[in-house]
């Protein structure tokens, strides 16, 4: 049950990126989105995946670093999730990182976190006379306190600029290719039914149930990968 919830703090879910601040809605609206092209098969498929829980590492006595080089450099059939405390981002590196800032979480957001502009374009973009506090899975260059992520996670943000300032609490799982054979094998019928459409004519029944079972393949390959890393608290 210990491992099972220091697992689930985790899990922080999807959150949306406004990139443009000309989201009017209008004639003129330049918002814009963007999409990853399987990216949970992907994942899936080419990464190894956690399976089992293995330990809890012994931390006592080891610096930060330590513990960092000791996840660097395990066995590639080792899997880290980490409790740790980051440092606010420093002002160099958030350029490189604002269209996709790191370490997302619940937070409420009054109108003093929030430009004059912002409020202006979230009172209107919502319907309402004034701005009312908001409770978003957001993200920020704040300092983190007892956030808790996979090492894959937390390897790509040190490369980016982050800085851990300690390590509370690591957990070790064993990690194999535990999806790939399903995933791949989902993937070709996926494929298959994708060129025989390309054949059939659009409008005949034939082609609404090749389309149909496309739908399928791809909520099986993305739903097993959700429904797995979903937080229900």
């Amino acid at each position: 049950v210990d491992v099972q919830r220091f697992v689930r703090r985790g899990i922080k879910g999807g959150f949306t990126q406004i990139f443009n601040k000309t989201n009017l809605k209008g004639a003129n609206d330049l918002s814009f989105g963007s999409d990853f092209t399987s990216l949970y098969p992907t994942i899936m498929s080419k990464c190894k995946l956690p399976h089992k829980f293995h330990s809890w590492m012994t931390t006592a006595g080891k610096t930060t670093d330590d513990i960092i080089s000791e996840m660097e450099n395990g066995p590639e059939d080792m899997y880290y999730f980490v409790d740790c405390d980051i440092a606010a981002l420093a002002p160099e590196f958030q350029d490189k990182v604002s269209n996709y800032p790191m370490f997302p979480e619940t937070q409420t957001i009054s109108a003093d976190d929030y430009s004059e502009d912002q409020v202006t374009r979230s009172v209107l973009s919502n319907g309402c006379e004034y701005f009312t506090d908001q409770t978003l899975n957001t993200t920020s260059f704040y300092p983190k306190t007892g956030y808790v992520c996979s090492w894959t996670y937390l390897k790509q943000a040190l490369e980016v600029g982050y800085q851990v300032t300690k390590i509370n609490r690591v957990s070790v799982f064993h990690a194999a290719f535990v999806m790939s054979d399903y995933i791949n094998e989902v993937y070709k019928l996926k494929e298959t039914a994708t060129a025989q459409r390309g054949e059939m004519q659009p409008g005949t029944p034939e082609y609404d149930a090749i389309c149909a079972r496309i739908v399928v393949y791809k909520l099986i390959l993305n739903g097993i990968y959700g429904f797995t890393i979903v937080n229900s608290d």
